[in-house]
Formats: C-alpha cells, sequence, structure tokens
C-alpha cells in the first residue's frame, strides 16, 4: 500500500511495468526508437523525486540495465545517457541470471556450483536419514534447483545442458550408492526421474496445454477469438475445416 503510488508515477509516462515482493522492473524497448530512451530517464526521474518526498532513495547498486542482443549490435548502440553507469553484462531476474546474449551460461554456473555445494552438505548427513526421507531432502535442495525456470534453457549450448545433468547424476549417485562407473538411465528410470533435458521438454509442454485450456494467466492463454483460418485444437494440433 506504500509503494502503491510508484505505479501510478509510471503509467503517467504510458511505460508498463512489473512490481514484486522487493523490485520494480520497467518494460523493455527497443533502442531504435530514441525518444522512448528519453521516457524512461525522465520516468526515473520522477520516481526519484516521489521517492525522496516519501523518505526513500533508490538503492543504485542494484538499479541495473541490460541490453540484449548480439554483441556485434550491442556494441553500435549509442550512449544511454544516466543510465549508461547502470548498464550491466549480466543482471538477476527473479532468481535467474540474464546476459546480453541470454546463453545463461552465468545462470547455469550459478545452479551447478549451489547444487554441488548442496549435495556436499547432504553427503553428510546421508548416514543418518532414511532413504525416502533423503529423496525428499534431495528434491528439496537439487531437483528444485534444476527445475526453477528451466524452461529458459530451452535452446542452449550443448556444453552447458551437460553440466545440469552432471548435478542430477550426482544426486542420483548420492542417493541410491551408485558406482560413478555404473550407468545412470536405469536407476533415473527406476526412480521415475526424467533426465534434465526431458524435465525442460515437459516443462514448455505444460504451459501449452494450459495456455491452450485456459488454465494459465491471462497474458500466457490464447485469445478467446481466432483469426479466419487454420484453428488450434485442444491439444494443439493445426485443425482444418476443409479436411
Amino acid at each position: 500500500m506504500y509503494m502503491l503510488p510508484l505505479g501510478q508515477v509510471i503509467q503517467r509516462h504510458g511505460i508498463s511495468f512489473h512490481c514484486y515482493a522487493d523490485n520494480t522492473q520497467l518494460s523493455p524497448l527497443k533502442h531504435k526508437k530514441r525518444s522512448n530512451l528519453l521516457n524512461h530517464i525522465r520516468c526515473l526521474e520522477d520516481i526519484k523525486c516521489w521517492m525522496a518526498q516519501n523518505f526513500l532513495q533508490i538503492n543504485k547498486s542494484k538499479s541495473k540495465v541490460i541490453l540484449l542482443g548480439p554483441s556485434d549490435s550491442i556494441k553500435m548502440i549509442a550512449g544511454l545517457g544516466s543510465l549508461t553507469p547502470l548498464l550491466k553484462p549480466h543482471v538477476k531476474n527473479l532468481g535467474v541470471i540474464f546476459d546480453s546474449a541470454l546463453k545463461f551460461d552465468q545462470e547455469v554456473n550459478a545452479v551447478v556450483k549451489a547444487s554441488f555445494f548442496q549435495l556436499r552438505t547432504i553427503a553428510k548427513i546421508k548416514q543418518f536419514v532414511q532413504f525416502d526421507d533423503l529423496e525428499k531432502i534431495i528434491h528439496k535442495f537439487i531437483a528444485s534447483r534444476l527445475d526453477y525456470c528451466n524452461s529458459l534453457y530451452t535452446g542452449i549450448s550443448q556444453s552447458s545442458l551437460p553440466r545440469l545433468q552432471l548435478v542430477q547424476n550426482a544426486a542420483v549417485r548420492l542417493l541410491t550408492g551408485t558406482r560413478k562407473r555404473d550407468h545412470i538411465t536405469p536407476i533415473l528410470a527406476s526412480l521415475h526421474w526424467l533426465p534434465v533435458r526431458f524435465r525442460i521438454n515437459f516443462k514448455i509442454l505444460l504451459y501449452v496445454y494450459k495456455a491452450l485450456n485456459r488454465l494459465a494467466p491471462t497474458y500466457i492463454c490464447l485469445p478467446t477469438t481466432l483469426p479466419p483460418g487454420p484453428q488450434i485444437g485442444r491439444l494443439g494440433v493445426t485443425e482444418h475445416p476443409t479436411v
């Protein structure tokens, strides 16, 4: 309620935004539209004034700007004015590290590092925990990290995806006591654990199913009326009325 007027300040400039528990994000803009950039800068100035009037201050260390696109095109972009000091090569968005090229290498590094740290900690208590409880712990601290926003991993480099699979393999070996030289696929199947690549595909398919059946938020669901021509069926299959 205290921060509610902040949205009104942003809306006066015709800029869309997202408000989360502890941060606010202005909508992205295309670098070709210079007027939009100036509008964003004026909006930020008004935000600073509003915050000063309400005894608040923007945290500059957590205020960041990122340019998304091929490295060659980013180098050609002119200065961003007062936003230039805030420009970063990668930023964290809802716990996910975004880089300029959307390769998610930094995010994969962070997930792998944190997961192996947790696995080493879990290994110390393995002998004191029953199998079912140990599996729950691994799901809580490891599987949840691999699944968090994993739909973003679609199309990442083939060198990054195997690193995530190594984390899952290590978790399975810790849970079951499987040796390093033993084949891991049958063990995954016995536990009913999908490999990382298929977990990503499952998440995408789940989103598509919910969007088609209007079980997702409105910004994901299809519009109620579709244009003339081939229509999208319930299961995502294109239906041609004349066939």
